[in-house]
């Protein structure tokens, strides 16, 4: 067989894997995913004590039908330049490169677009090749989804619990609520256990769990009720008689890193201590996190 022909063969196999790639997420775009490949994953590792499989809870909800303090929690607690960012959150990404460099328990930096893309399509795994697919399929679900269907897909395959999947299941299990009930500080507790859920219980929250909560919840506050309006969502709502005490510019409002009271490994996402300009400050985040669903 020629170079030549070689070279023709894998040509048209990664045309074809591309076009099959685009074809998937575009037809994503209006189709919701039944099951996630993490979500196979993680059934795969879960038993009974006779070693029966588990099943999962999940339930897929609209987003129209969840309580609009829920997207801004997620965005809150996991990726605040989400409105604006193309996939990645390059300023983010930089700053985990130079503490990494020095640390060695590992920051990440991945947007709530690159969780998406890692839940739905990719194993568990710390591999550069899994990474550069993440990116790949990062820069197609940016390229061919709304925003808002962005935040539809990732709260209904975000994982809250090792066997609750999906904020509609979430809501069920942990408050016996509707998703289109919750309150801000319910919304703030779940997406306080999006970096770990394998580690961080919404049933019996630690003292760390609470200092995240109630940090997000300033989060909230400081982005304000509209601040997904530009995606597509309608206006968040959130009570005014129940808004914290917002910490001072440069502030950190959460235990370093290695000094929470759960035992657990701790993480927070880029948080915004001023205006949402995108100007961040750097907070602790988590030695121990979930494969597939954090930022790495």
């Amino acid at each position: 067989m020629t170079a030549r022909r070689i070279f023709k063969i894998l040509m048209i196999t990664f045309g074809s894997v591309f076009l099959l790639t685009v074809m998937l997420v575009a037809a994503l775009r209006w189709v919701n995913p039944p099951v996630t490949a993490y979500m196979l994953e993680t059934r795969s590792h879960l038993s009974d004590k006779a070693g029966h499989p588990v099943a999962l809870r999940q339930q897929w909800v609209s987003i129209d039908q969840i309580a609009g303090v829920m997207p801004l929690a997620a965005v809150a607690s996991e990726d605040q330049t989400f409105p604006t960012n193309w996939g990645f959150d390059w300023s983010a990404i930089q700053k985990a490169i130079h503490y990494n460099r020095h640390h060695r328990h590992l920051h990440g930096a991945s947007t709530i677009t690159q969780q998406t893309a890692k839940n739905l399509f990719l194993w568990s795994g710390k591999s550069y090749f899994r990474k550069a697919l993440g990116a790949y399929f990062t820069v197609l679900i940016d390229t061919l989804w709304p925003k808002r269907r962005v935040l539809e897909v990732y709260l209904n395959i975000a994982q809250f619990d090792p066997r609750v999947f999906g904020i509609k299941a979430a809501a069920a299990h942990f408050f016996s609520e509707r998703p289109a009930h919750l309150s801000a500080a319910q919304a703030a507790l779940l997406a306080a256990t999006l970096p770990a859920p394998d580690a961080y219980s919404v049933t019996d929250p630690s003292q760390y769990m609470r200092h995240r909560q109630h940090w997000i919840i300033n989060q909230m506050y400081h982005l304000g009720d509209g601040y997904l309006t530009g995606v597509g969502l309608h206006p968040a709502h959130l009570p005014a008689h129940t808004s914290p005490a917002r910490a001072k510019p440069g502030q950190n409002p959460l235990p370093a890193a290695g000094m929470g009271t759960s035992g657990q490994g701790q993480r927070s996402s880029q948080g915004i201590t001023g205006s949402p300009s995108g100007n961040q400050s750097e907070f602790p985040q988590s030695q121990g996190q979930p494969q597939g669903q954090t930022q790495g």
